[in-house]
């Protein structure tokens, strides 16, 4: 039973450290205000030209992209813990499980900022959240399909490798007459 438990930690940690960072960032400490004091005067400063709102635009721009960026990384890393622990599931039911996943988290999170006072919760996060997640799934899925077409190529190889050395080998051994 340890050992199942081990196992399962072993493959479920990257995800759970992931849903634990994204937690943080959903915490008062990297609320809209909070961000913009260290962002905006970085963005002034390489955009000289724009004016408060075009900074404003561009802050609030990164804070969504953050959501879409953290929920991608999750349901990859989902993904790739669900299609380790099991392996015997269809690809399509693996996706699908994890992207409910990746989804019930953003749920919870938003719920979360519900109770954060300068945070509050947005059915449209959610939405990004989720689209996210589903683009880090199915990211995680196709390189997952082309890295087992290069393993299958790769043995293919080693195959015809093997198959020339063992004609070289005969092509060199002296007859016998």
């Amino acid at each position: 039973m340890k050992n199942k438990l081990l196992s399962i930690a072993g493959f479920w940690w990257p995800a759970v450290l992931w849903m634990a960072v994204i937690f943080t960032v959903s915490t008062e400490s990297f609320s809209t205000s909070n961000t913009s004091s260290l962002l905006e005067p970085w963005l002034f400063a390489l955009f000289p030209q724009f004016s408060d709102e075009q900074i404003e635009l561009i802050h609030w721009s990164l804070r969504k992209l953050g959501h879409w960026f953290g929920y991608f990384v999750l349901g990859l890393l989902i993904l790739r813990t669900v299609g380790a622990q099991f392996p015997f599931w269809q690809a399509g039911r693996r996706a699908i499980f994890s992207l409910v996943l990746a989804i019930v988290y953003a749920i919870t999170d938003e719920w979360h900022q519900s109770f954060v006072p300068s945070r509050s919760a947005s059915f449209f996060d959610v939405l990004l959240d989720s689209f996210g997640a589903f683009f880090g799934v199915l990211c995680w899925q196709r390189l997952s399909r082309a890295g087992a077409a290069l393993h299958e190529k790769g043995k293919k190889l080693d195959k015809l490798r093997a198959n020339r050395e063992d004609m070289a080998t005969i092509r060199n051994t002296p007859s016998k007459k």
